[in-house]
């Protein structure tokens, strides 16, 4: 019995570290008679089953559980974003919108006093003509009236 507590301990014959792990794993606890029970390529086995779980459970918890926590702020980080994006793009495509209408209602207004410009100078260039045939008018009258009594050549 003494043999295999030996070779656990990493004492015996070619199993090194992993042998002395299993054995301080399992101190305390009759690991001969088990081993001797299942042999020594199971126990082994189940050793290098027990450190991988080990392994597993160190890496979850250093190493996955971090990568996520960081992929998790990232994912939050791009949500707020996003979010602050669309809503920048909400206000812009308001800004444009009233832009667009603004510039309509400049276009509109300037249409507007382009008819307006065009009536009046319509109405001005009919002023101009009646006041011409009133001066013509007047013209033609003072030329046919007599300047006492005689007429005017």
């Amino acid at each position: 019995m003494n043999d295999w507590r030996e070779m656990l301990l990493g004492v015996g014959a070619g199993v090194s570290g992993g042998a002395g792990l299993l054995a301080s794993m399992f101190e305390g606890v009759e690991v001969a008679g088990w081993v001797e029970r299942i042999g020594l390529p199971t126990a082994a086995l189940l050793a290098v089953g027990w450190l991988g779980a080990r392994f597993v459970r160190w890496c979850g918890e250093h190493v996955v559980k971090p990568v996520v926590a960081k992929h998790v702020a990232f994912v939050d980080a791009v949500s707020q974003a996003t979010t602050a994006q669309a809503e920048t793009l909400k206000q812009t495509q308001a800004c444009v919108e009233r832009m667009e209408r603004s510039e309509e209602a400049r276009e509109k207004t300037a249409a507007e006093e382009r008819a307006c410009a065009a009536e009046e100078r319509k109405t001005t260039r009919m002023a101009v003509e009646g006041v011409r045939e009133a001066i013509d008018r007047l013209g033609r009258a003072l030329d046919s009236t007599p300047v006492n009594g005689r007429p005017v050549a």
